[in-house]
């Protein structure tokens, strides 16, 4: 039902929404240039750039149900040559489940907005919020596979 849009592309996962308001001051938002800077740093050609957003949906004509379309958005992940991850549990499991090459953003324990480093991989971290006096969180590197 989900099969690739496209022979070879690179899913860039952009988390927005609730993070740039009712979360700004708990988690990290990755800024795009981010995602730019992660092409350039692994040779990426950007032109073959997707992007995934809740901001932007892309269009299903499989999927009609609106409080399921999201899936559309996930088989573009899964289905992808590459992931650039976001900091977000939805592209980790996107590349805990497919076969593509996953590149991770480095939050550590930023919060809001920024420019961030990106590492080869899907294990890094995707918050670290230990020193947010409201939402104390810690997230370990747990690894489900090697890579």
């Amino acid at each position: 039902m989900f099969p690739k849009i496209k022979e070879y592309y690179i899913a860039a996962h952009l988390r927005r929404g609730d993070y740039l308001t009712k979360f700004a001051k708990i988690y990290c938002t990755v800024s795009k240039k981010s995602y730019f800077m992660a092409c350039d740093k692994f040779n990426l050609d950007k032109s073959k750039i997707v992007w995934i957003s809740e901001e932007s949906p892309q269009d299903s004509k499989i999927i009609i149900d609106k409080d399921i379309e999201f899936l559309t958005d996930f088989f573009i992940l899964l289905n992808a040559d590459v992931i650039l991850r976001a900091n977000s549990t939805f592209s980790w499991w996107a590349g805990v489940l497919g076969n593509s090459k996953i590149y991770s953003p480095v939050v550590g324990s930023k919060v809001g907005m920024h420019d961030v480093d990106f590492v080869e991989g899907n294990w890094p971290m995707m918050l670290d919020a230990k020193n947010n006096l409201n939402y104390p969180t810690f997230h370990s590197d747990l690894k489900l596979r090697e890579e």
